[in-house]
Order: structure tokens, then C-alpha cells, then sequence
């Protein structure tokens, strides 16, 4: 079980039409899929850390279906952050602590930053 929590507000984009059809396990709608991913955290935490109002994007791009892997990332968090903090969602979001970021970090073929 992960030891850390957060809530907030998650958005993402990508260049297919309409719907992202990765969300259904669809093919994209143009052979491959470039997308952002961002979440603002509202509340949140990492033991005693707190992770209260941060900001994290991951851009992605992935050579067909994102259910297939091999997909080229790089994680941006706000330069709001401090050091302990940049760490540690740094750990979360690359799935070394745990939770629905480690099944998704099993999909990243290459962290380019």
C-alpha cells in the first residue's frame, strides 16, 4: 500500500480527436500518441511531507496504443517545490512509491527528463 495521498484536480490532452481513445484501449487516432498529463494537487502528502498546492505535468508521447508501452516521458514539477518535495513527487510520479504510478511506470520505455 503506497504511503502517500493526494486529491486535487487531474487534466489531460493529447493530438487525437475528440476522446482520447487510450482511455478506452483504443488505438490513437493518429498512429501514435502525444499527450500531456497534469494534475494540481489541492491536498496531499507523503508522510509528514506535504505536497499541499503543487503542480505536476507529464509529457508523453507513445509510439501506438498506450496500453502497449514504450512510451518516451518527461515529469515537470513546479519550480514552487522545494527540494524535499521535488524528491519525493518525483518518487511518486515515477512509481517508486507505490499506487497507480507503478503499474503506469511499467508502460515507460524512456525517461528523457
Amino acid at each position: 500500500m503506497a504511503q502517500w495521498e493526494i486529491t486535487g484536480e487531474f487534466f489531460d490532452s493529447c493530438n487525437c480527436e475528440s476522446i482520447c481513445p487510450c482511455v478506452t484501449l483504443s488505438p490513437p487516432t493518429h498512429g501514435d500518441c502525444k499527450g500531456l498529463v497534469a494534475w494540481s494537487i489541492a491536498e496531499g502528502r507523503s508522510g509528514e511531507l506535504d505536497l499541499a498546492g503543487r503542480r505536476v505535468v507529464l509529457a508523453l508521447h507513445a509510439p501506438g496504443p498506450l496500453a502497449e508501452g514504450n512510451m518516451r516521458v518527461a515529469l515537470y514539477i513546479d519550480d514552487g517545490a522545494s527540494p524535499a518535495q521535488m524528491d519525493e513527487l518525483t518518487e511518486i510520479f515515477s512509481g517508486q512509491k507505490g499506487g497507480h504510478f507503478e503499474i503506469l511506470s511499467s508502460l515507460i520505455g524512456e525517461v528523457v527528463g
